[in-house]
């Protein structure tokens, strides 16, 4: 299944969606999309841990053009945007996956598990990515 995944934010979130992403690459033969601010979520692409990365602005100006790029079939759309938002709007909405930006205030847990969780993979923090880059 392809993966389109939604998460604006700064390098640091996209730092703390590695080990999510390097488990989902493992697990899934399907491409992976970000969709975001590409100046910011470049190390993602370099890193492979992705194929794409798209403006948010073409997102949310023109979803279908963007999702014809993907195969819908076997598409979800992954979407950490904060607010209520109506990116979810239209044909594609049976694709889209909205999950909360941050764990709930009733539930801390790391922002690392917490993509793990969204995206429906186990996370091994000693092995991942951010831990390798944190022990050099």
């Amino acid at each position: 299944m392809d993966r389109l995944i939604i998460r604006p934010g700064g390098i640091g979130d996209g730092l703390l969606l590695a080990p999510a992403l390097a488990s989902l690459r493992k697990t899934s033969s399907g491409r992976i999309g970000l969709v975001g601010y590409p100046d910011r979520l470049r190390p993602l692409l370099s890193a492979g841990l992705v194929e794409a990365l798209y403006p948010l602005d073409r997102w949310t100006l023109s979803r279908s053009g963007l999702l014809s790029e993907w195969n819908s079939k076997s598409l979800r759309v992954d979407s950490f945007f904060p607010g209520d938002t109506p990116l979810a709007e239209g044909p594609f909405r049976t694709l889209f996956c909205p999950h909360p930006p941050t764990p709930p205030k009733d539930r801390p847990i790391h922002m690392v598990h917490h993509y793990g969780q969204a995206l429906g993979v186990r996370i091994e923090v000693e092995s991942s990515p951010l831990a390798q880059l944190v022990r050099k």
